[in-house]
Parts: structure tokens; sequence; C-alpha cells
């Protein structure tokens, strides 16, 4: 288990201010969503999550026995219907979710994120990208919440500019009915 944690400086801010409980439950809402473990897996790859194979032979020959027996029972499990055969990228993809824990620190603006797995070398290549996924993604929903301020600063513009444009028209009217009158 590698724990890792974000201090209130490093959490990025969501349409700016001061992260609130919510905005701490949305960062960790992100942190955990299925696409972005999709991306993960998908830009890592596969191969990335696996275990070297042991370099003693007999450590390699029992656990190749295992993984037969295993593959044996799965596969008898799947012919009489009792399992679905799950493809490889979506086991790994539950697999990450099940073992990645992010969590809120108690009364402070840290959150930390522990990712534990069989292979020393996982927790912290996975953790680093994912961070980095992370922030991304929250780059691209401040880039969203700019330009939806935006265009809702311009409406209120355009609505504002349509009022006087609207009572320039009716004192436009009211003149050419006073003209026509007399």
């Amino acid at each position: 288990q590698l724990p890792l944690s974000l201090s209130r400086a490093e959490l990025p801010q969501i349409g700016g201010g001061v992260p609130t409980v919510e905005m701490i439950a949305t960062l960790i809402e992100i942190l955990t969503a299925r696409d972005l473990m999709e991306q993960l897996v998908d830009d890592l790859g596969e191969d990335a999550f696996k275990s070297p194979p042991p370099t003693n032979p007999l450590v390699r020959s029992a656990l190749a026995g295992v993984e037969y027996v295993t593959t044996g029972i799965s596969d008898a499990l799947i012919s009489v219907g009792l399992i679905q055969r799950v493809p490889p990228r979506e086991a790994l993809i539950e697999a990450l979710q099940a073992r990645l824990v992010v969590f809120p620190v108690r009364q402070s603006q840290v959150v930390e994120v522990a990712l534990t797995w069989p292979t020393p070398d996982v927790p912290e290549m996975v953790t680093t990208r994912l961070l980095e996924l992370f922030m991304e993604r929250v780059e691209e929903l401040n880039t969203l919440s700019s330009e939806q301020d935006l265009y809702a600063e311009r409406a209120v513009q355009a609505e504002a500019e349509l009022a006087v444009a609207q009572e320039q028209l009716r004192k436009l009217q009211t003149g050419m009915l006073r003209i026509l009158m007399l």
C-alpha cells in the first residue's frame, strides 16, 4: 500500500474558491470514476499491472499449476452457466476500483489516495498516472465551467441589450403614432 496525500494547496479548484465538504466529495467522485479507471488502464496497458514471473523455477512451476487449476475450474463454472466470463480489461478495471481507496482526512482539506497491489512497483506508477489524469479532468471541468460562465454572462448582456432595443422601439412606435395623429 502506497498512500499519497493531496493537501489543500494541491487540491484543484472547480469553479474557484476554498474546497468545501461537497467539493472534496466531488473531487473524490472524479478520482474514483469508472471512466477515469478505463482511461488509466488504456494509458498504462494491461501488461503494466502484471507481476513479473518469479525467478525461482519451483515457485514458477507452482504458480503455473495453480493458474491451470484455477482456469479449469473457471471454465467448468462458465460452461454450466454459474458464472460469466469477464474480459481481462474489465477484470482489471474492477480490481483497480476495489483496491483503490480515496478518502478525506478528518477535519482537514486533505485527500489520501491509496492503492494496494500484489506487485510493489504498481501502486506508485498507477497512482501517479491516476493523479495526472485526475488533474487533466479537473482542468477540463474548469474550462467548461469558465465557458459556461462566459455564456451566462453574455446571455445577461444580450437580455439587457434586448430590453434597451425594445424600449427604443416602443418609444419610436409611440412617436410615430403621435405624428400620425397630428
